[in-house]
């Protein structure tokens, strides 16, 4: 079988990323996009025949993912917000977001937390940042939305990352406290007046995926909302 140059750098691409390259580093050295790099290995992963270059479920070796959380917990306790961390290390927030939570569970009385940075921003940052993350939801792609808010590509991309640690941190910090009688009467009652799940979850403060999961355990409808 002749094996095309694209079908080439379809197989390279899938040999760094079996290696340990970030889609970064992937996106850098082909010149295209990460959001291009990962379509193209998640598309066309299943296609290659050799079975170490099916990638959907490769996890990055334990020495590197061991070495990187060591920068992660490093930079953090220096003071460096999650977008900065990933940033210098080339990964993405919700990577230093879940580094973090594993260190913190696995050494409970020497916890550590990256600042968001949130505060830094200005008000047309901010904006700015809300329209990218719409426009994100309406499956535009990045560079339809750097073209749209004439942006370049890497600020649209950080966005998108930054949002993505926001609302990882935020269900990630969430603490499913034990639910008592008279709060299942009260979540029941919500649940039977057409309230939406997400509702009930903010009200009672855990995320959609626990109070779905409670829902089951007393026998409630789960209703979309």
């Amino acid at each position: 079988m002749v094996v095309n140059f694209f079908d080439k750098r379809k197989i390279r691409m899938a040999e760094m990323r079996r290696g340990g390259a970030t889609y970064a580093e992937i996106a850098q050295k082909f010149k295209l996009t990460m959001e291009r790099v990962r379509q193209i290995i998640n598309k066309y992963s299943d296609e290659l025949s050799e079975p170490e270059l099916k990638l959907k479920r490769r996890r990055m070796p334990s020495s590197k993912v061991a070495e990187r959380r060591k920068k992660v917990i490093r930079l953090c306790k220096a003071g460096k917000t999650y977008r900065e961390i990933a940033r210098e290390l080339g990964i993405r927030a919700p990577v230093v977001v879940q580094d973090i939570r594993l260190y913190n569970k696995a050494n409970p009385n020497n916890k550590v937390t990256a600042k968001l940075g949130i505060g830094m921003l200005d008000a047309n940052v901010a904006e700015r940042r809300k329209k990218v993350v719409e426009l994100r939801k309406c499956g535009l792609m990045y560079k339809d939305i750097a073209k749209k808010l004439n942006t370049s590509l890497a600020i649209v991309m950080q966005d998108v990352q930054v949002h993505e640690a926001q609302l990882l941190e935020k269900s990630l910090s969430r603490i499913h406290v034990p639910i008592d009688a008279a709060a299942k009467k009260e979540i029941a009652k919500l649940q039977k007046a057409g309230v939406p799940l997400e509702e009930i979850a903010e009200q009672f403060d855990v995320s959609s995926n626990y109070m779905s999961s409670l829902l089951k355990k007393m026998n409630l409808s789960n209703r979309k909302s």
